[in-house]
This record gives structure tokens, sequence and C-alpha cells, in this order.
């Protein structure tokens, strides 16, 4: 039996899927996380980034 794999190839779909719990859950997470204040961070190659906006 073979699994079935959910891929995102482009921004666009990847937005449609997971965009909308980025930015739900984005201001909780960094909360949760509390990084140090002064601090710069980035961002690669996790989908449009809405995540770290």
């Amino acid at each position: 039996m073979s699994e079935k794999k959910i891929t995102f190839e482009d921004g666009d779909s990847y937005d449609r899927m997971m965009g909308v719990w980025s930015q739900l859950l984005g201001e909780q997470f960094i909360k949760w996380l509390n990084p140090p204040s002064g601090q710069s961070w980035i961002d690669i190659g996790c989908g449009t980034g809405a995540f770290t906006a």
C-alpha cells in the first residue's frame, strides 16, 4: 500500500493549505518560544514567510 504524499511546489499552493494556520498560530508560537529581544532571525525555505512576517 502506498502512502499519498502532500507536496508544495509553489507558494500559492502552500499558502492555501498552510498559510492560514501560520497566520493564526504564528504570534502564539513566538510568545511560547520567548526569543531574546534585539536578535535577528532569518526564515529560509519556509513557504511564503507568513509565519515570520
